[in-house]
């Protein structure tokens, strides 16, 4: 749900699965950058660390108000009052889902990524196109942020209903332009340099207080007792840094996997890297059975799938094919970051 206004619009209101997320657009004005860099070498950084620690006073200082349709960032406060400032990324001539599942170019992409997701604007020049086609559900009338899979859950399941029957699958083209969209189907942990984590950790508030007190101490003789707090803070510093550290080497571990699958590509039949799966790829499920890297929607034939890992269902569960009849079906393609394991 949004609020009306579309682009032409400073904050909107936008459901998230279980979250409801209320967006700010801002830009950088320049001479509020000015002031901020000069006042962050006036103070030593001080200020800086100030705006670090108080992300609301760094968007107050630093940013002015504006539209979505020219917003430089966005700051996202959920319905548990935590925010988050996320920079706006722009892709010249990027594809972008039509309604029949399709991709099509466009003029500027831009999108901004929040927790794992990345959230596509849907401008209203796109949406108020027209079309053989179409280009988005007659339903949406402004413009919008919307996740990709949001976006895929408008194609229709007749239509890849019809594409299964033809038994032909995607073009390399199609592929490439869905892959450039969607990404790669993996969930990507990546490691922070030991570097940045060292920082993050010594500009918290208790050991910037625990500079300031050992530089005193030291002012004031107190050497011995100084080097003790010095040696303790250095060794808590670096055992949060390991197991920070260890933590996000055992998340990559467990969400990492890939196997390889076959599917039905320009009219041939060939196996890939489940990483290289895209949205509307038709699979081939092997006799013996596979463990799924993606939702899917099955086109053809009867499995049986365990499902206890999500569902906690003791026993598995029978699946039919999708029915032609069904009214108004829709598909759930999940982008990059929502497809499960």
């Amino acid at each position: 749900m949004v609020e009306a206004g579309g682009g032409r619009r400073h904050r909107m209101t936008l459901e998230s699965g279980e979250h409801t997320l209320t967006l700010y657009a801002y830009r950088t004005g320049p001479l509020r950058t000015v002031l901020y860099y000069l006042l962050t070498v006036l103070t030593l950084g001080i200020f800086r660390l100030l705006l670090h620690w108080k992300q609301k006073w760094d968007v107050k200082f630093r940013m002015v108000p504006c539209y979505f349709d020219t917003a430089e960032f966005i700051y996202i406060v959920d319905n548990h009052n935590v925010s988050e400032l996320q920079p706006v990324q722009r892709k010249r001539h990027a594809p972008l889902p039509t309604e029949n599942g399709e991709m099509r170019i466009v003029a500027e992409l831009r999108w901004f990524v929040y927790r794992k997701l990345e959230y596509v604007w849907i401008d209203e020049d796109i949406l108020t196109e027209t079309t053989d086609s179409g280009i988005f559900p007659p339903e949406i009338t402004e413009g919008e942020w919307k996740t990709s899979s949001e976006i895929a859950d408008s194609i229709p399941c007749r239509l890849l209903l019809a594409e299964s029957e033809q038994n032909h699958g995607l073009d390399f083209t199609e592929i490439a332009k869905r892959m450039e969209f969607y990404g790669r189907n993996e969930i990507v942990v990546q490691l922070r340099p030991i570097l940045y984590l060292l920082c993050m950790e010594v500009i918290t508030p208790f050991y910037v207080f625990q500079i300031f007190s050992v530089t005193v101490w030291y002012n004031d003789e107190y050497a011995y007792y100084a080097s003790l707090i010095v040696a303790l803070s250095l060794g808590s510093i670096i055992m949060d840094v390991v197991q920070i550290r260890t933590q996000e080497i055992r998340l990559r571990g467990m969400v990492h996997s890939t196997e390889e699958v076959e599917v039905i590509r320009d009219g041939k039949e060939m196996t890939i890297g489940s990483e290289q799966l895209v949205p509307g790829d038709i699979l081939l499920i092997p006799p013996h059975g596979c463990l799924m890297q993606c939702d899917s929607v099955l086109m053809n034939g009867t499995v049986i799938v365990n499902e206890s890992v999500l569902t906690g269902e003791s026993v598995p569960i029978t699946k039919v094919k999708s029915f032609e009849n069904v009214a108004t079906p829709r598909v759930l393609l999940l982008d990059k970051f929502e497809f499960f394991r």
